[in-house]
C-alpha cells in the first residue's frame, strides 16, 4: 500500500497499513469463529457506541468516528466464515442485525458520495 501526501485520511491509511498482520490472521483458511468472536464482538460493540452510527447516514461529521471502524471490521473480516450457513445462529450473536444493517447502509452511503465525486455531481 502506497500512502501519497494527499491522501485525506492519512492516519487511518496509516493504521490499516499497520494492522495488515493483523487482518491476514482474521482471513487464513484455518481461523475458526470462536478464535475470532471476541475481536468481532468487540468491533461491533464499538460500533454501536459510535455516535451517529444508528442513524445519521447522511452526516459526515458524525461518520468521521465510525468509518475507520467499520473500515477496519471489513478488512479484517473471514468472508468465508461469514458465507458458512452453520455459523449463521454465532454470526447473529457477535454482530446484531441492526448493527449490519446500519454497517451495509453507511457503506452504500460512502459508495455512493465516492461516485458523486467521481462524476463531478
Amino acid at each position: 500500500y502506497e500512502v501519497h501526501n494527499s491522501e485525506g485520511f492519512f492516519m487511518e491509511a496509516e493504521l490499516l497499513k499497520n494492522l495488515t498482520h493483523l487482518a491476514d490472521f482474521c482471513r487464513r483458511p484455518d481461523v475458526t469463529l470462536e478464535e475470532l468472536r471476541s475481536w468481532y464482538r468487540a468491533l461491533s460493540n464499538g460500533l454501536q457506541r459510535c455516535e451517529g452510527f444508528q442513524s445519521d447516514f447522511n452526516c459526515s461529521a458524525a461518520s468521521s468516528f465510525h468509518m475507520p471502524l467499520l473500515r477496519l471490521l471489513s478488512s479484517c473480516m473471514n468472508w468465508d466464515l461469514l458465507q458458512d450457513a452453520s455459523l449463521a445462529a454465532e454470526w447473529q450473536e457477535i454482530i446484531p442485525l441492526d448493527v449490519a444493517v446500519n454497517a451495509l447502509c453507511h457503506a452504500v452511503r460512502a459508495l455512493r458520495f465516492e461516485a458523486e465525486i467521481q462524476t463531478g455531481w
